[in-house]
């Protein structure tokens, strides 16, 4: 599986190269590949507690095509993508207690979702862990603020 990720995720680099953001076939194979590298990343993780370094480089890997330039204006839903990439990362570090590593990706999720272009299905889901990592951090008036927002 994970060689498969690694052989998609550098033919999409090739292909948007010779085809740009523009062409269905590089739309799809974008998401696919950033969805993929998140679901392994997590499968790892839930599987294997210890396996953190190694999910951390797949979710970072998603985090680094979801800021390739050129995404602006493409028709692939980057801030979505890079929401979910943001949470998990925080869901990862804060299994492993650090919950200010957890909070500050959580800022960022925050911060690129208040805009129409991630759904609000998402938008929540990002309040929803802000507000259980201010919790965690004694923060309960922040988190409850967060906790409105994800309703």
């Amino acid at each position: 599986m994970e060689m498969h990720l690694e052989q998609q995720g550098k033919l999409l680099v090739e292909r948007l190269r010779g085809f740009g953001f523009e062409d269905d076939t590089n739309v799809s194979l974008f998401q696919s590949v950033v969805e993929g590298f998140n679901k392994l990343a997590m499968n790892m993780n839930h599987d294997n507690k210890s396996d953190f370094s190694r999910s951390k480089v797949w979710l970072m890997k998603a985090l680094k095509l979801t800021s390739m330039s050129g995404l602006e204006n493409s028709p692939i839903p980057i801030k979505t993508l890079r929401s979910v990439t943001l949470n998990n990362m925080a869901c990862m570090y804060k299994s492993k207690n650090q919950l200010d590593k957890a909070l500050d990706l959580l800022k960022q999720a925050v911060a690129d979702s208040s805009q129409d272009e991630v759904p609000h299905q998402q938008q929540a889901v990002s309040h929803s862990n802000m507000c259980a990592i201010l919790s965690s951090l004694g923060e309960h008036e922040q988190a409850r603020k967060h906790a409105k927002v994800s309703d």
